[in-house]
């Protein structure tokens, strides 16, 4: 997984997950499916090191369908996840299967796994979104090339 592309740093991953959160939990139709969920789930990320917290359980900010923050917060997540940076921009990629990266060890979770399967069906559609948001915030060198079958 070394040759992926990944965040130049910390304040990189949260200005990339910031603009791409703001886009997807506003969105009536990805964002409405992931508030479903009424989860708290968090995202502990190394090299670089990050934390990514999603809030579906509590009232989101105004204009959104959840809510979230970027590095430490008192939000009691559900669910934690823990991988590198550059797995998770493949898993929000789509480029991921997350069941087969926990089984390998690539992914360690804690707490309630069966409340992070209520995302699963939003991972497609919004895998697409990110790839495109990537692109228009001139982030291409994040975009993973889809393998070739």
């Amino acid at each position: 997984m070394a040759d992926r592309p990944n965040f130049r740093d910390t304040e990189h991953l949260y200005q990339v997950f910031d603009h791409i959160l703001k886009e997807i939990l506003k969105d009536p139709e990805l964002g409405q499916k992931l508030a479903n969920s009424k989860i708290i789930i968090q995202w502990v990320y190394h090299d670089p090191d990050a934390i990514v917290t999603f809030n579906f359980k509590d009232a989101p900010r105004e204009g959104y369908f959840g809510d979230w923050a970027l590095g430490p917060t008192e939000w009691k997540p559900d669910v934690t996840t823990y991988q590198s940076a550059s797995y998770g921009l493949a898993f929000l990629q789509g480029m991921e299967n997350p069941m087969i990266a926990v089984a390998r060890g690539y992914v360690k979770a804690k707490g309630n796994l069966a409340a992070l399967m209520k995302m699963m069906p939003v991972a497609r559609p919004m895998a697409r979104r990110v790839r495109k948001l990537l692109y228009l915030m001139g982030e291409e060198a994040l975009v993973i090339p889809k393998k070739k079958s």
